[in-house]
């Protein structure tokens, strides 16, 4: 649970940050101003492979966290980076991106009971949501954050893709 915890932690930290890096970030200045180079933040560095190639990429680094067979059938899609850039927006801007991570949504209906008169949500329902709280804790949140900030400049090549700032 400890880690479950953690993750979940790690998580909706880098979507913070992820979404108000721009706000804590100095704008940039100038050409010619600065006597330090500055790089291009459009530049992917050499070791990365191109934001329309970096599937394969994703996946080994992903497979490398997790072996749950939800996890790594939602791998298989194409266009990993960009299907989650949006759903780091919305998660940053308070919605949840049930479309993107359908596929890890609870099975069987919402249960509700009554009791004392009123209509209240069935405890025994809170275990369909089991499965996804296991295959959630085995995940190793330190590591998910190292690949995290490996991948970042093709995160940040994504939301560029999006037409929104992001330096």
């Amino acid at each position: 649970m400890k880690n479950t915890g953690l993750l979940i932690v790690a998580l909706l930290l880098a979507a913070g940050i992820y979404g108000a890096r721009s706000y804590l970030m100095p704008a940039p200045t100038a050409p010619g101003i600065s006597s330090a180079p500055v790089a291009s933040p459009a530049e992917i560095p050499s070791n990365l492979p191109p934001l329309e190639m970096s599937d394969e990429l994703v996946r080994l680094r992903a497979a490398t966290l997790s072996s749950e067979t939800p996890l790594l059938d939602w791998l298989k899609k194409e266009s990993l980076i960009p299907r989650l850039v949006p759903a780091m927006n919305m998660i940053v801007n308070g919605k949840f991106p049930r479309e993107i991570f359908a596929e890890f949504s609870p099975r069987g209906k919402f249960r509700v009971i009554k009791k004392d008169g009123r209509t209240v949500a069935d405890p025994a329902g809170f275990a369909r949501y089991d499965a996804l709280t296991a295959m959630i804790g085995k995940v190793d949140a330190v590591a998910a954050a190292k690949v995290f900030e490996e991948l970042l400049p093709l995160f940040d090549a994504a939301q560029r893709g999006l037409g929104e700032k992001n330096t």
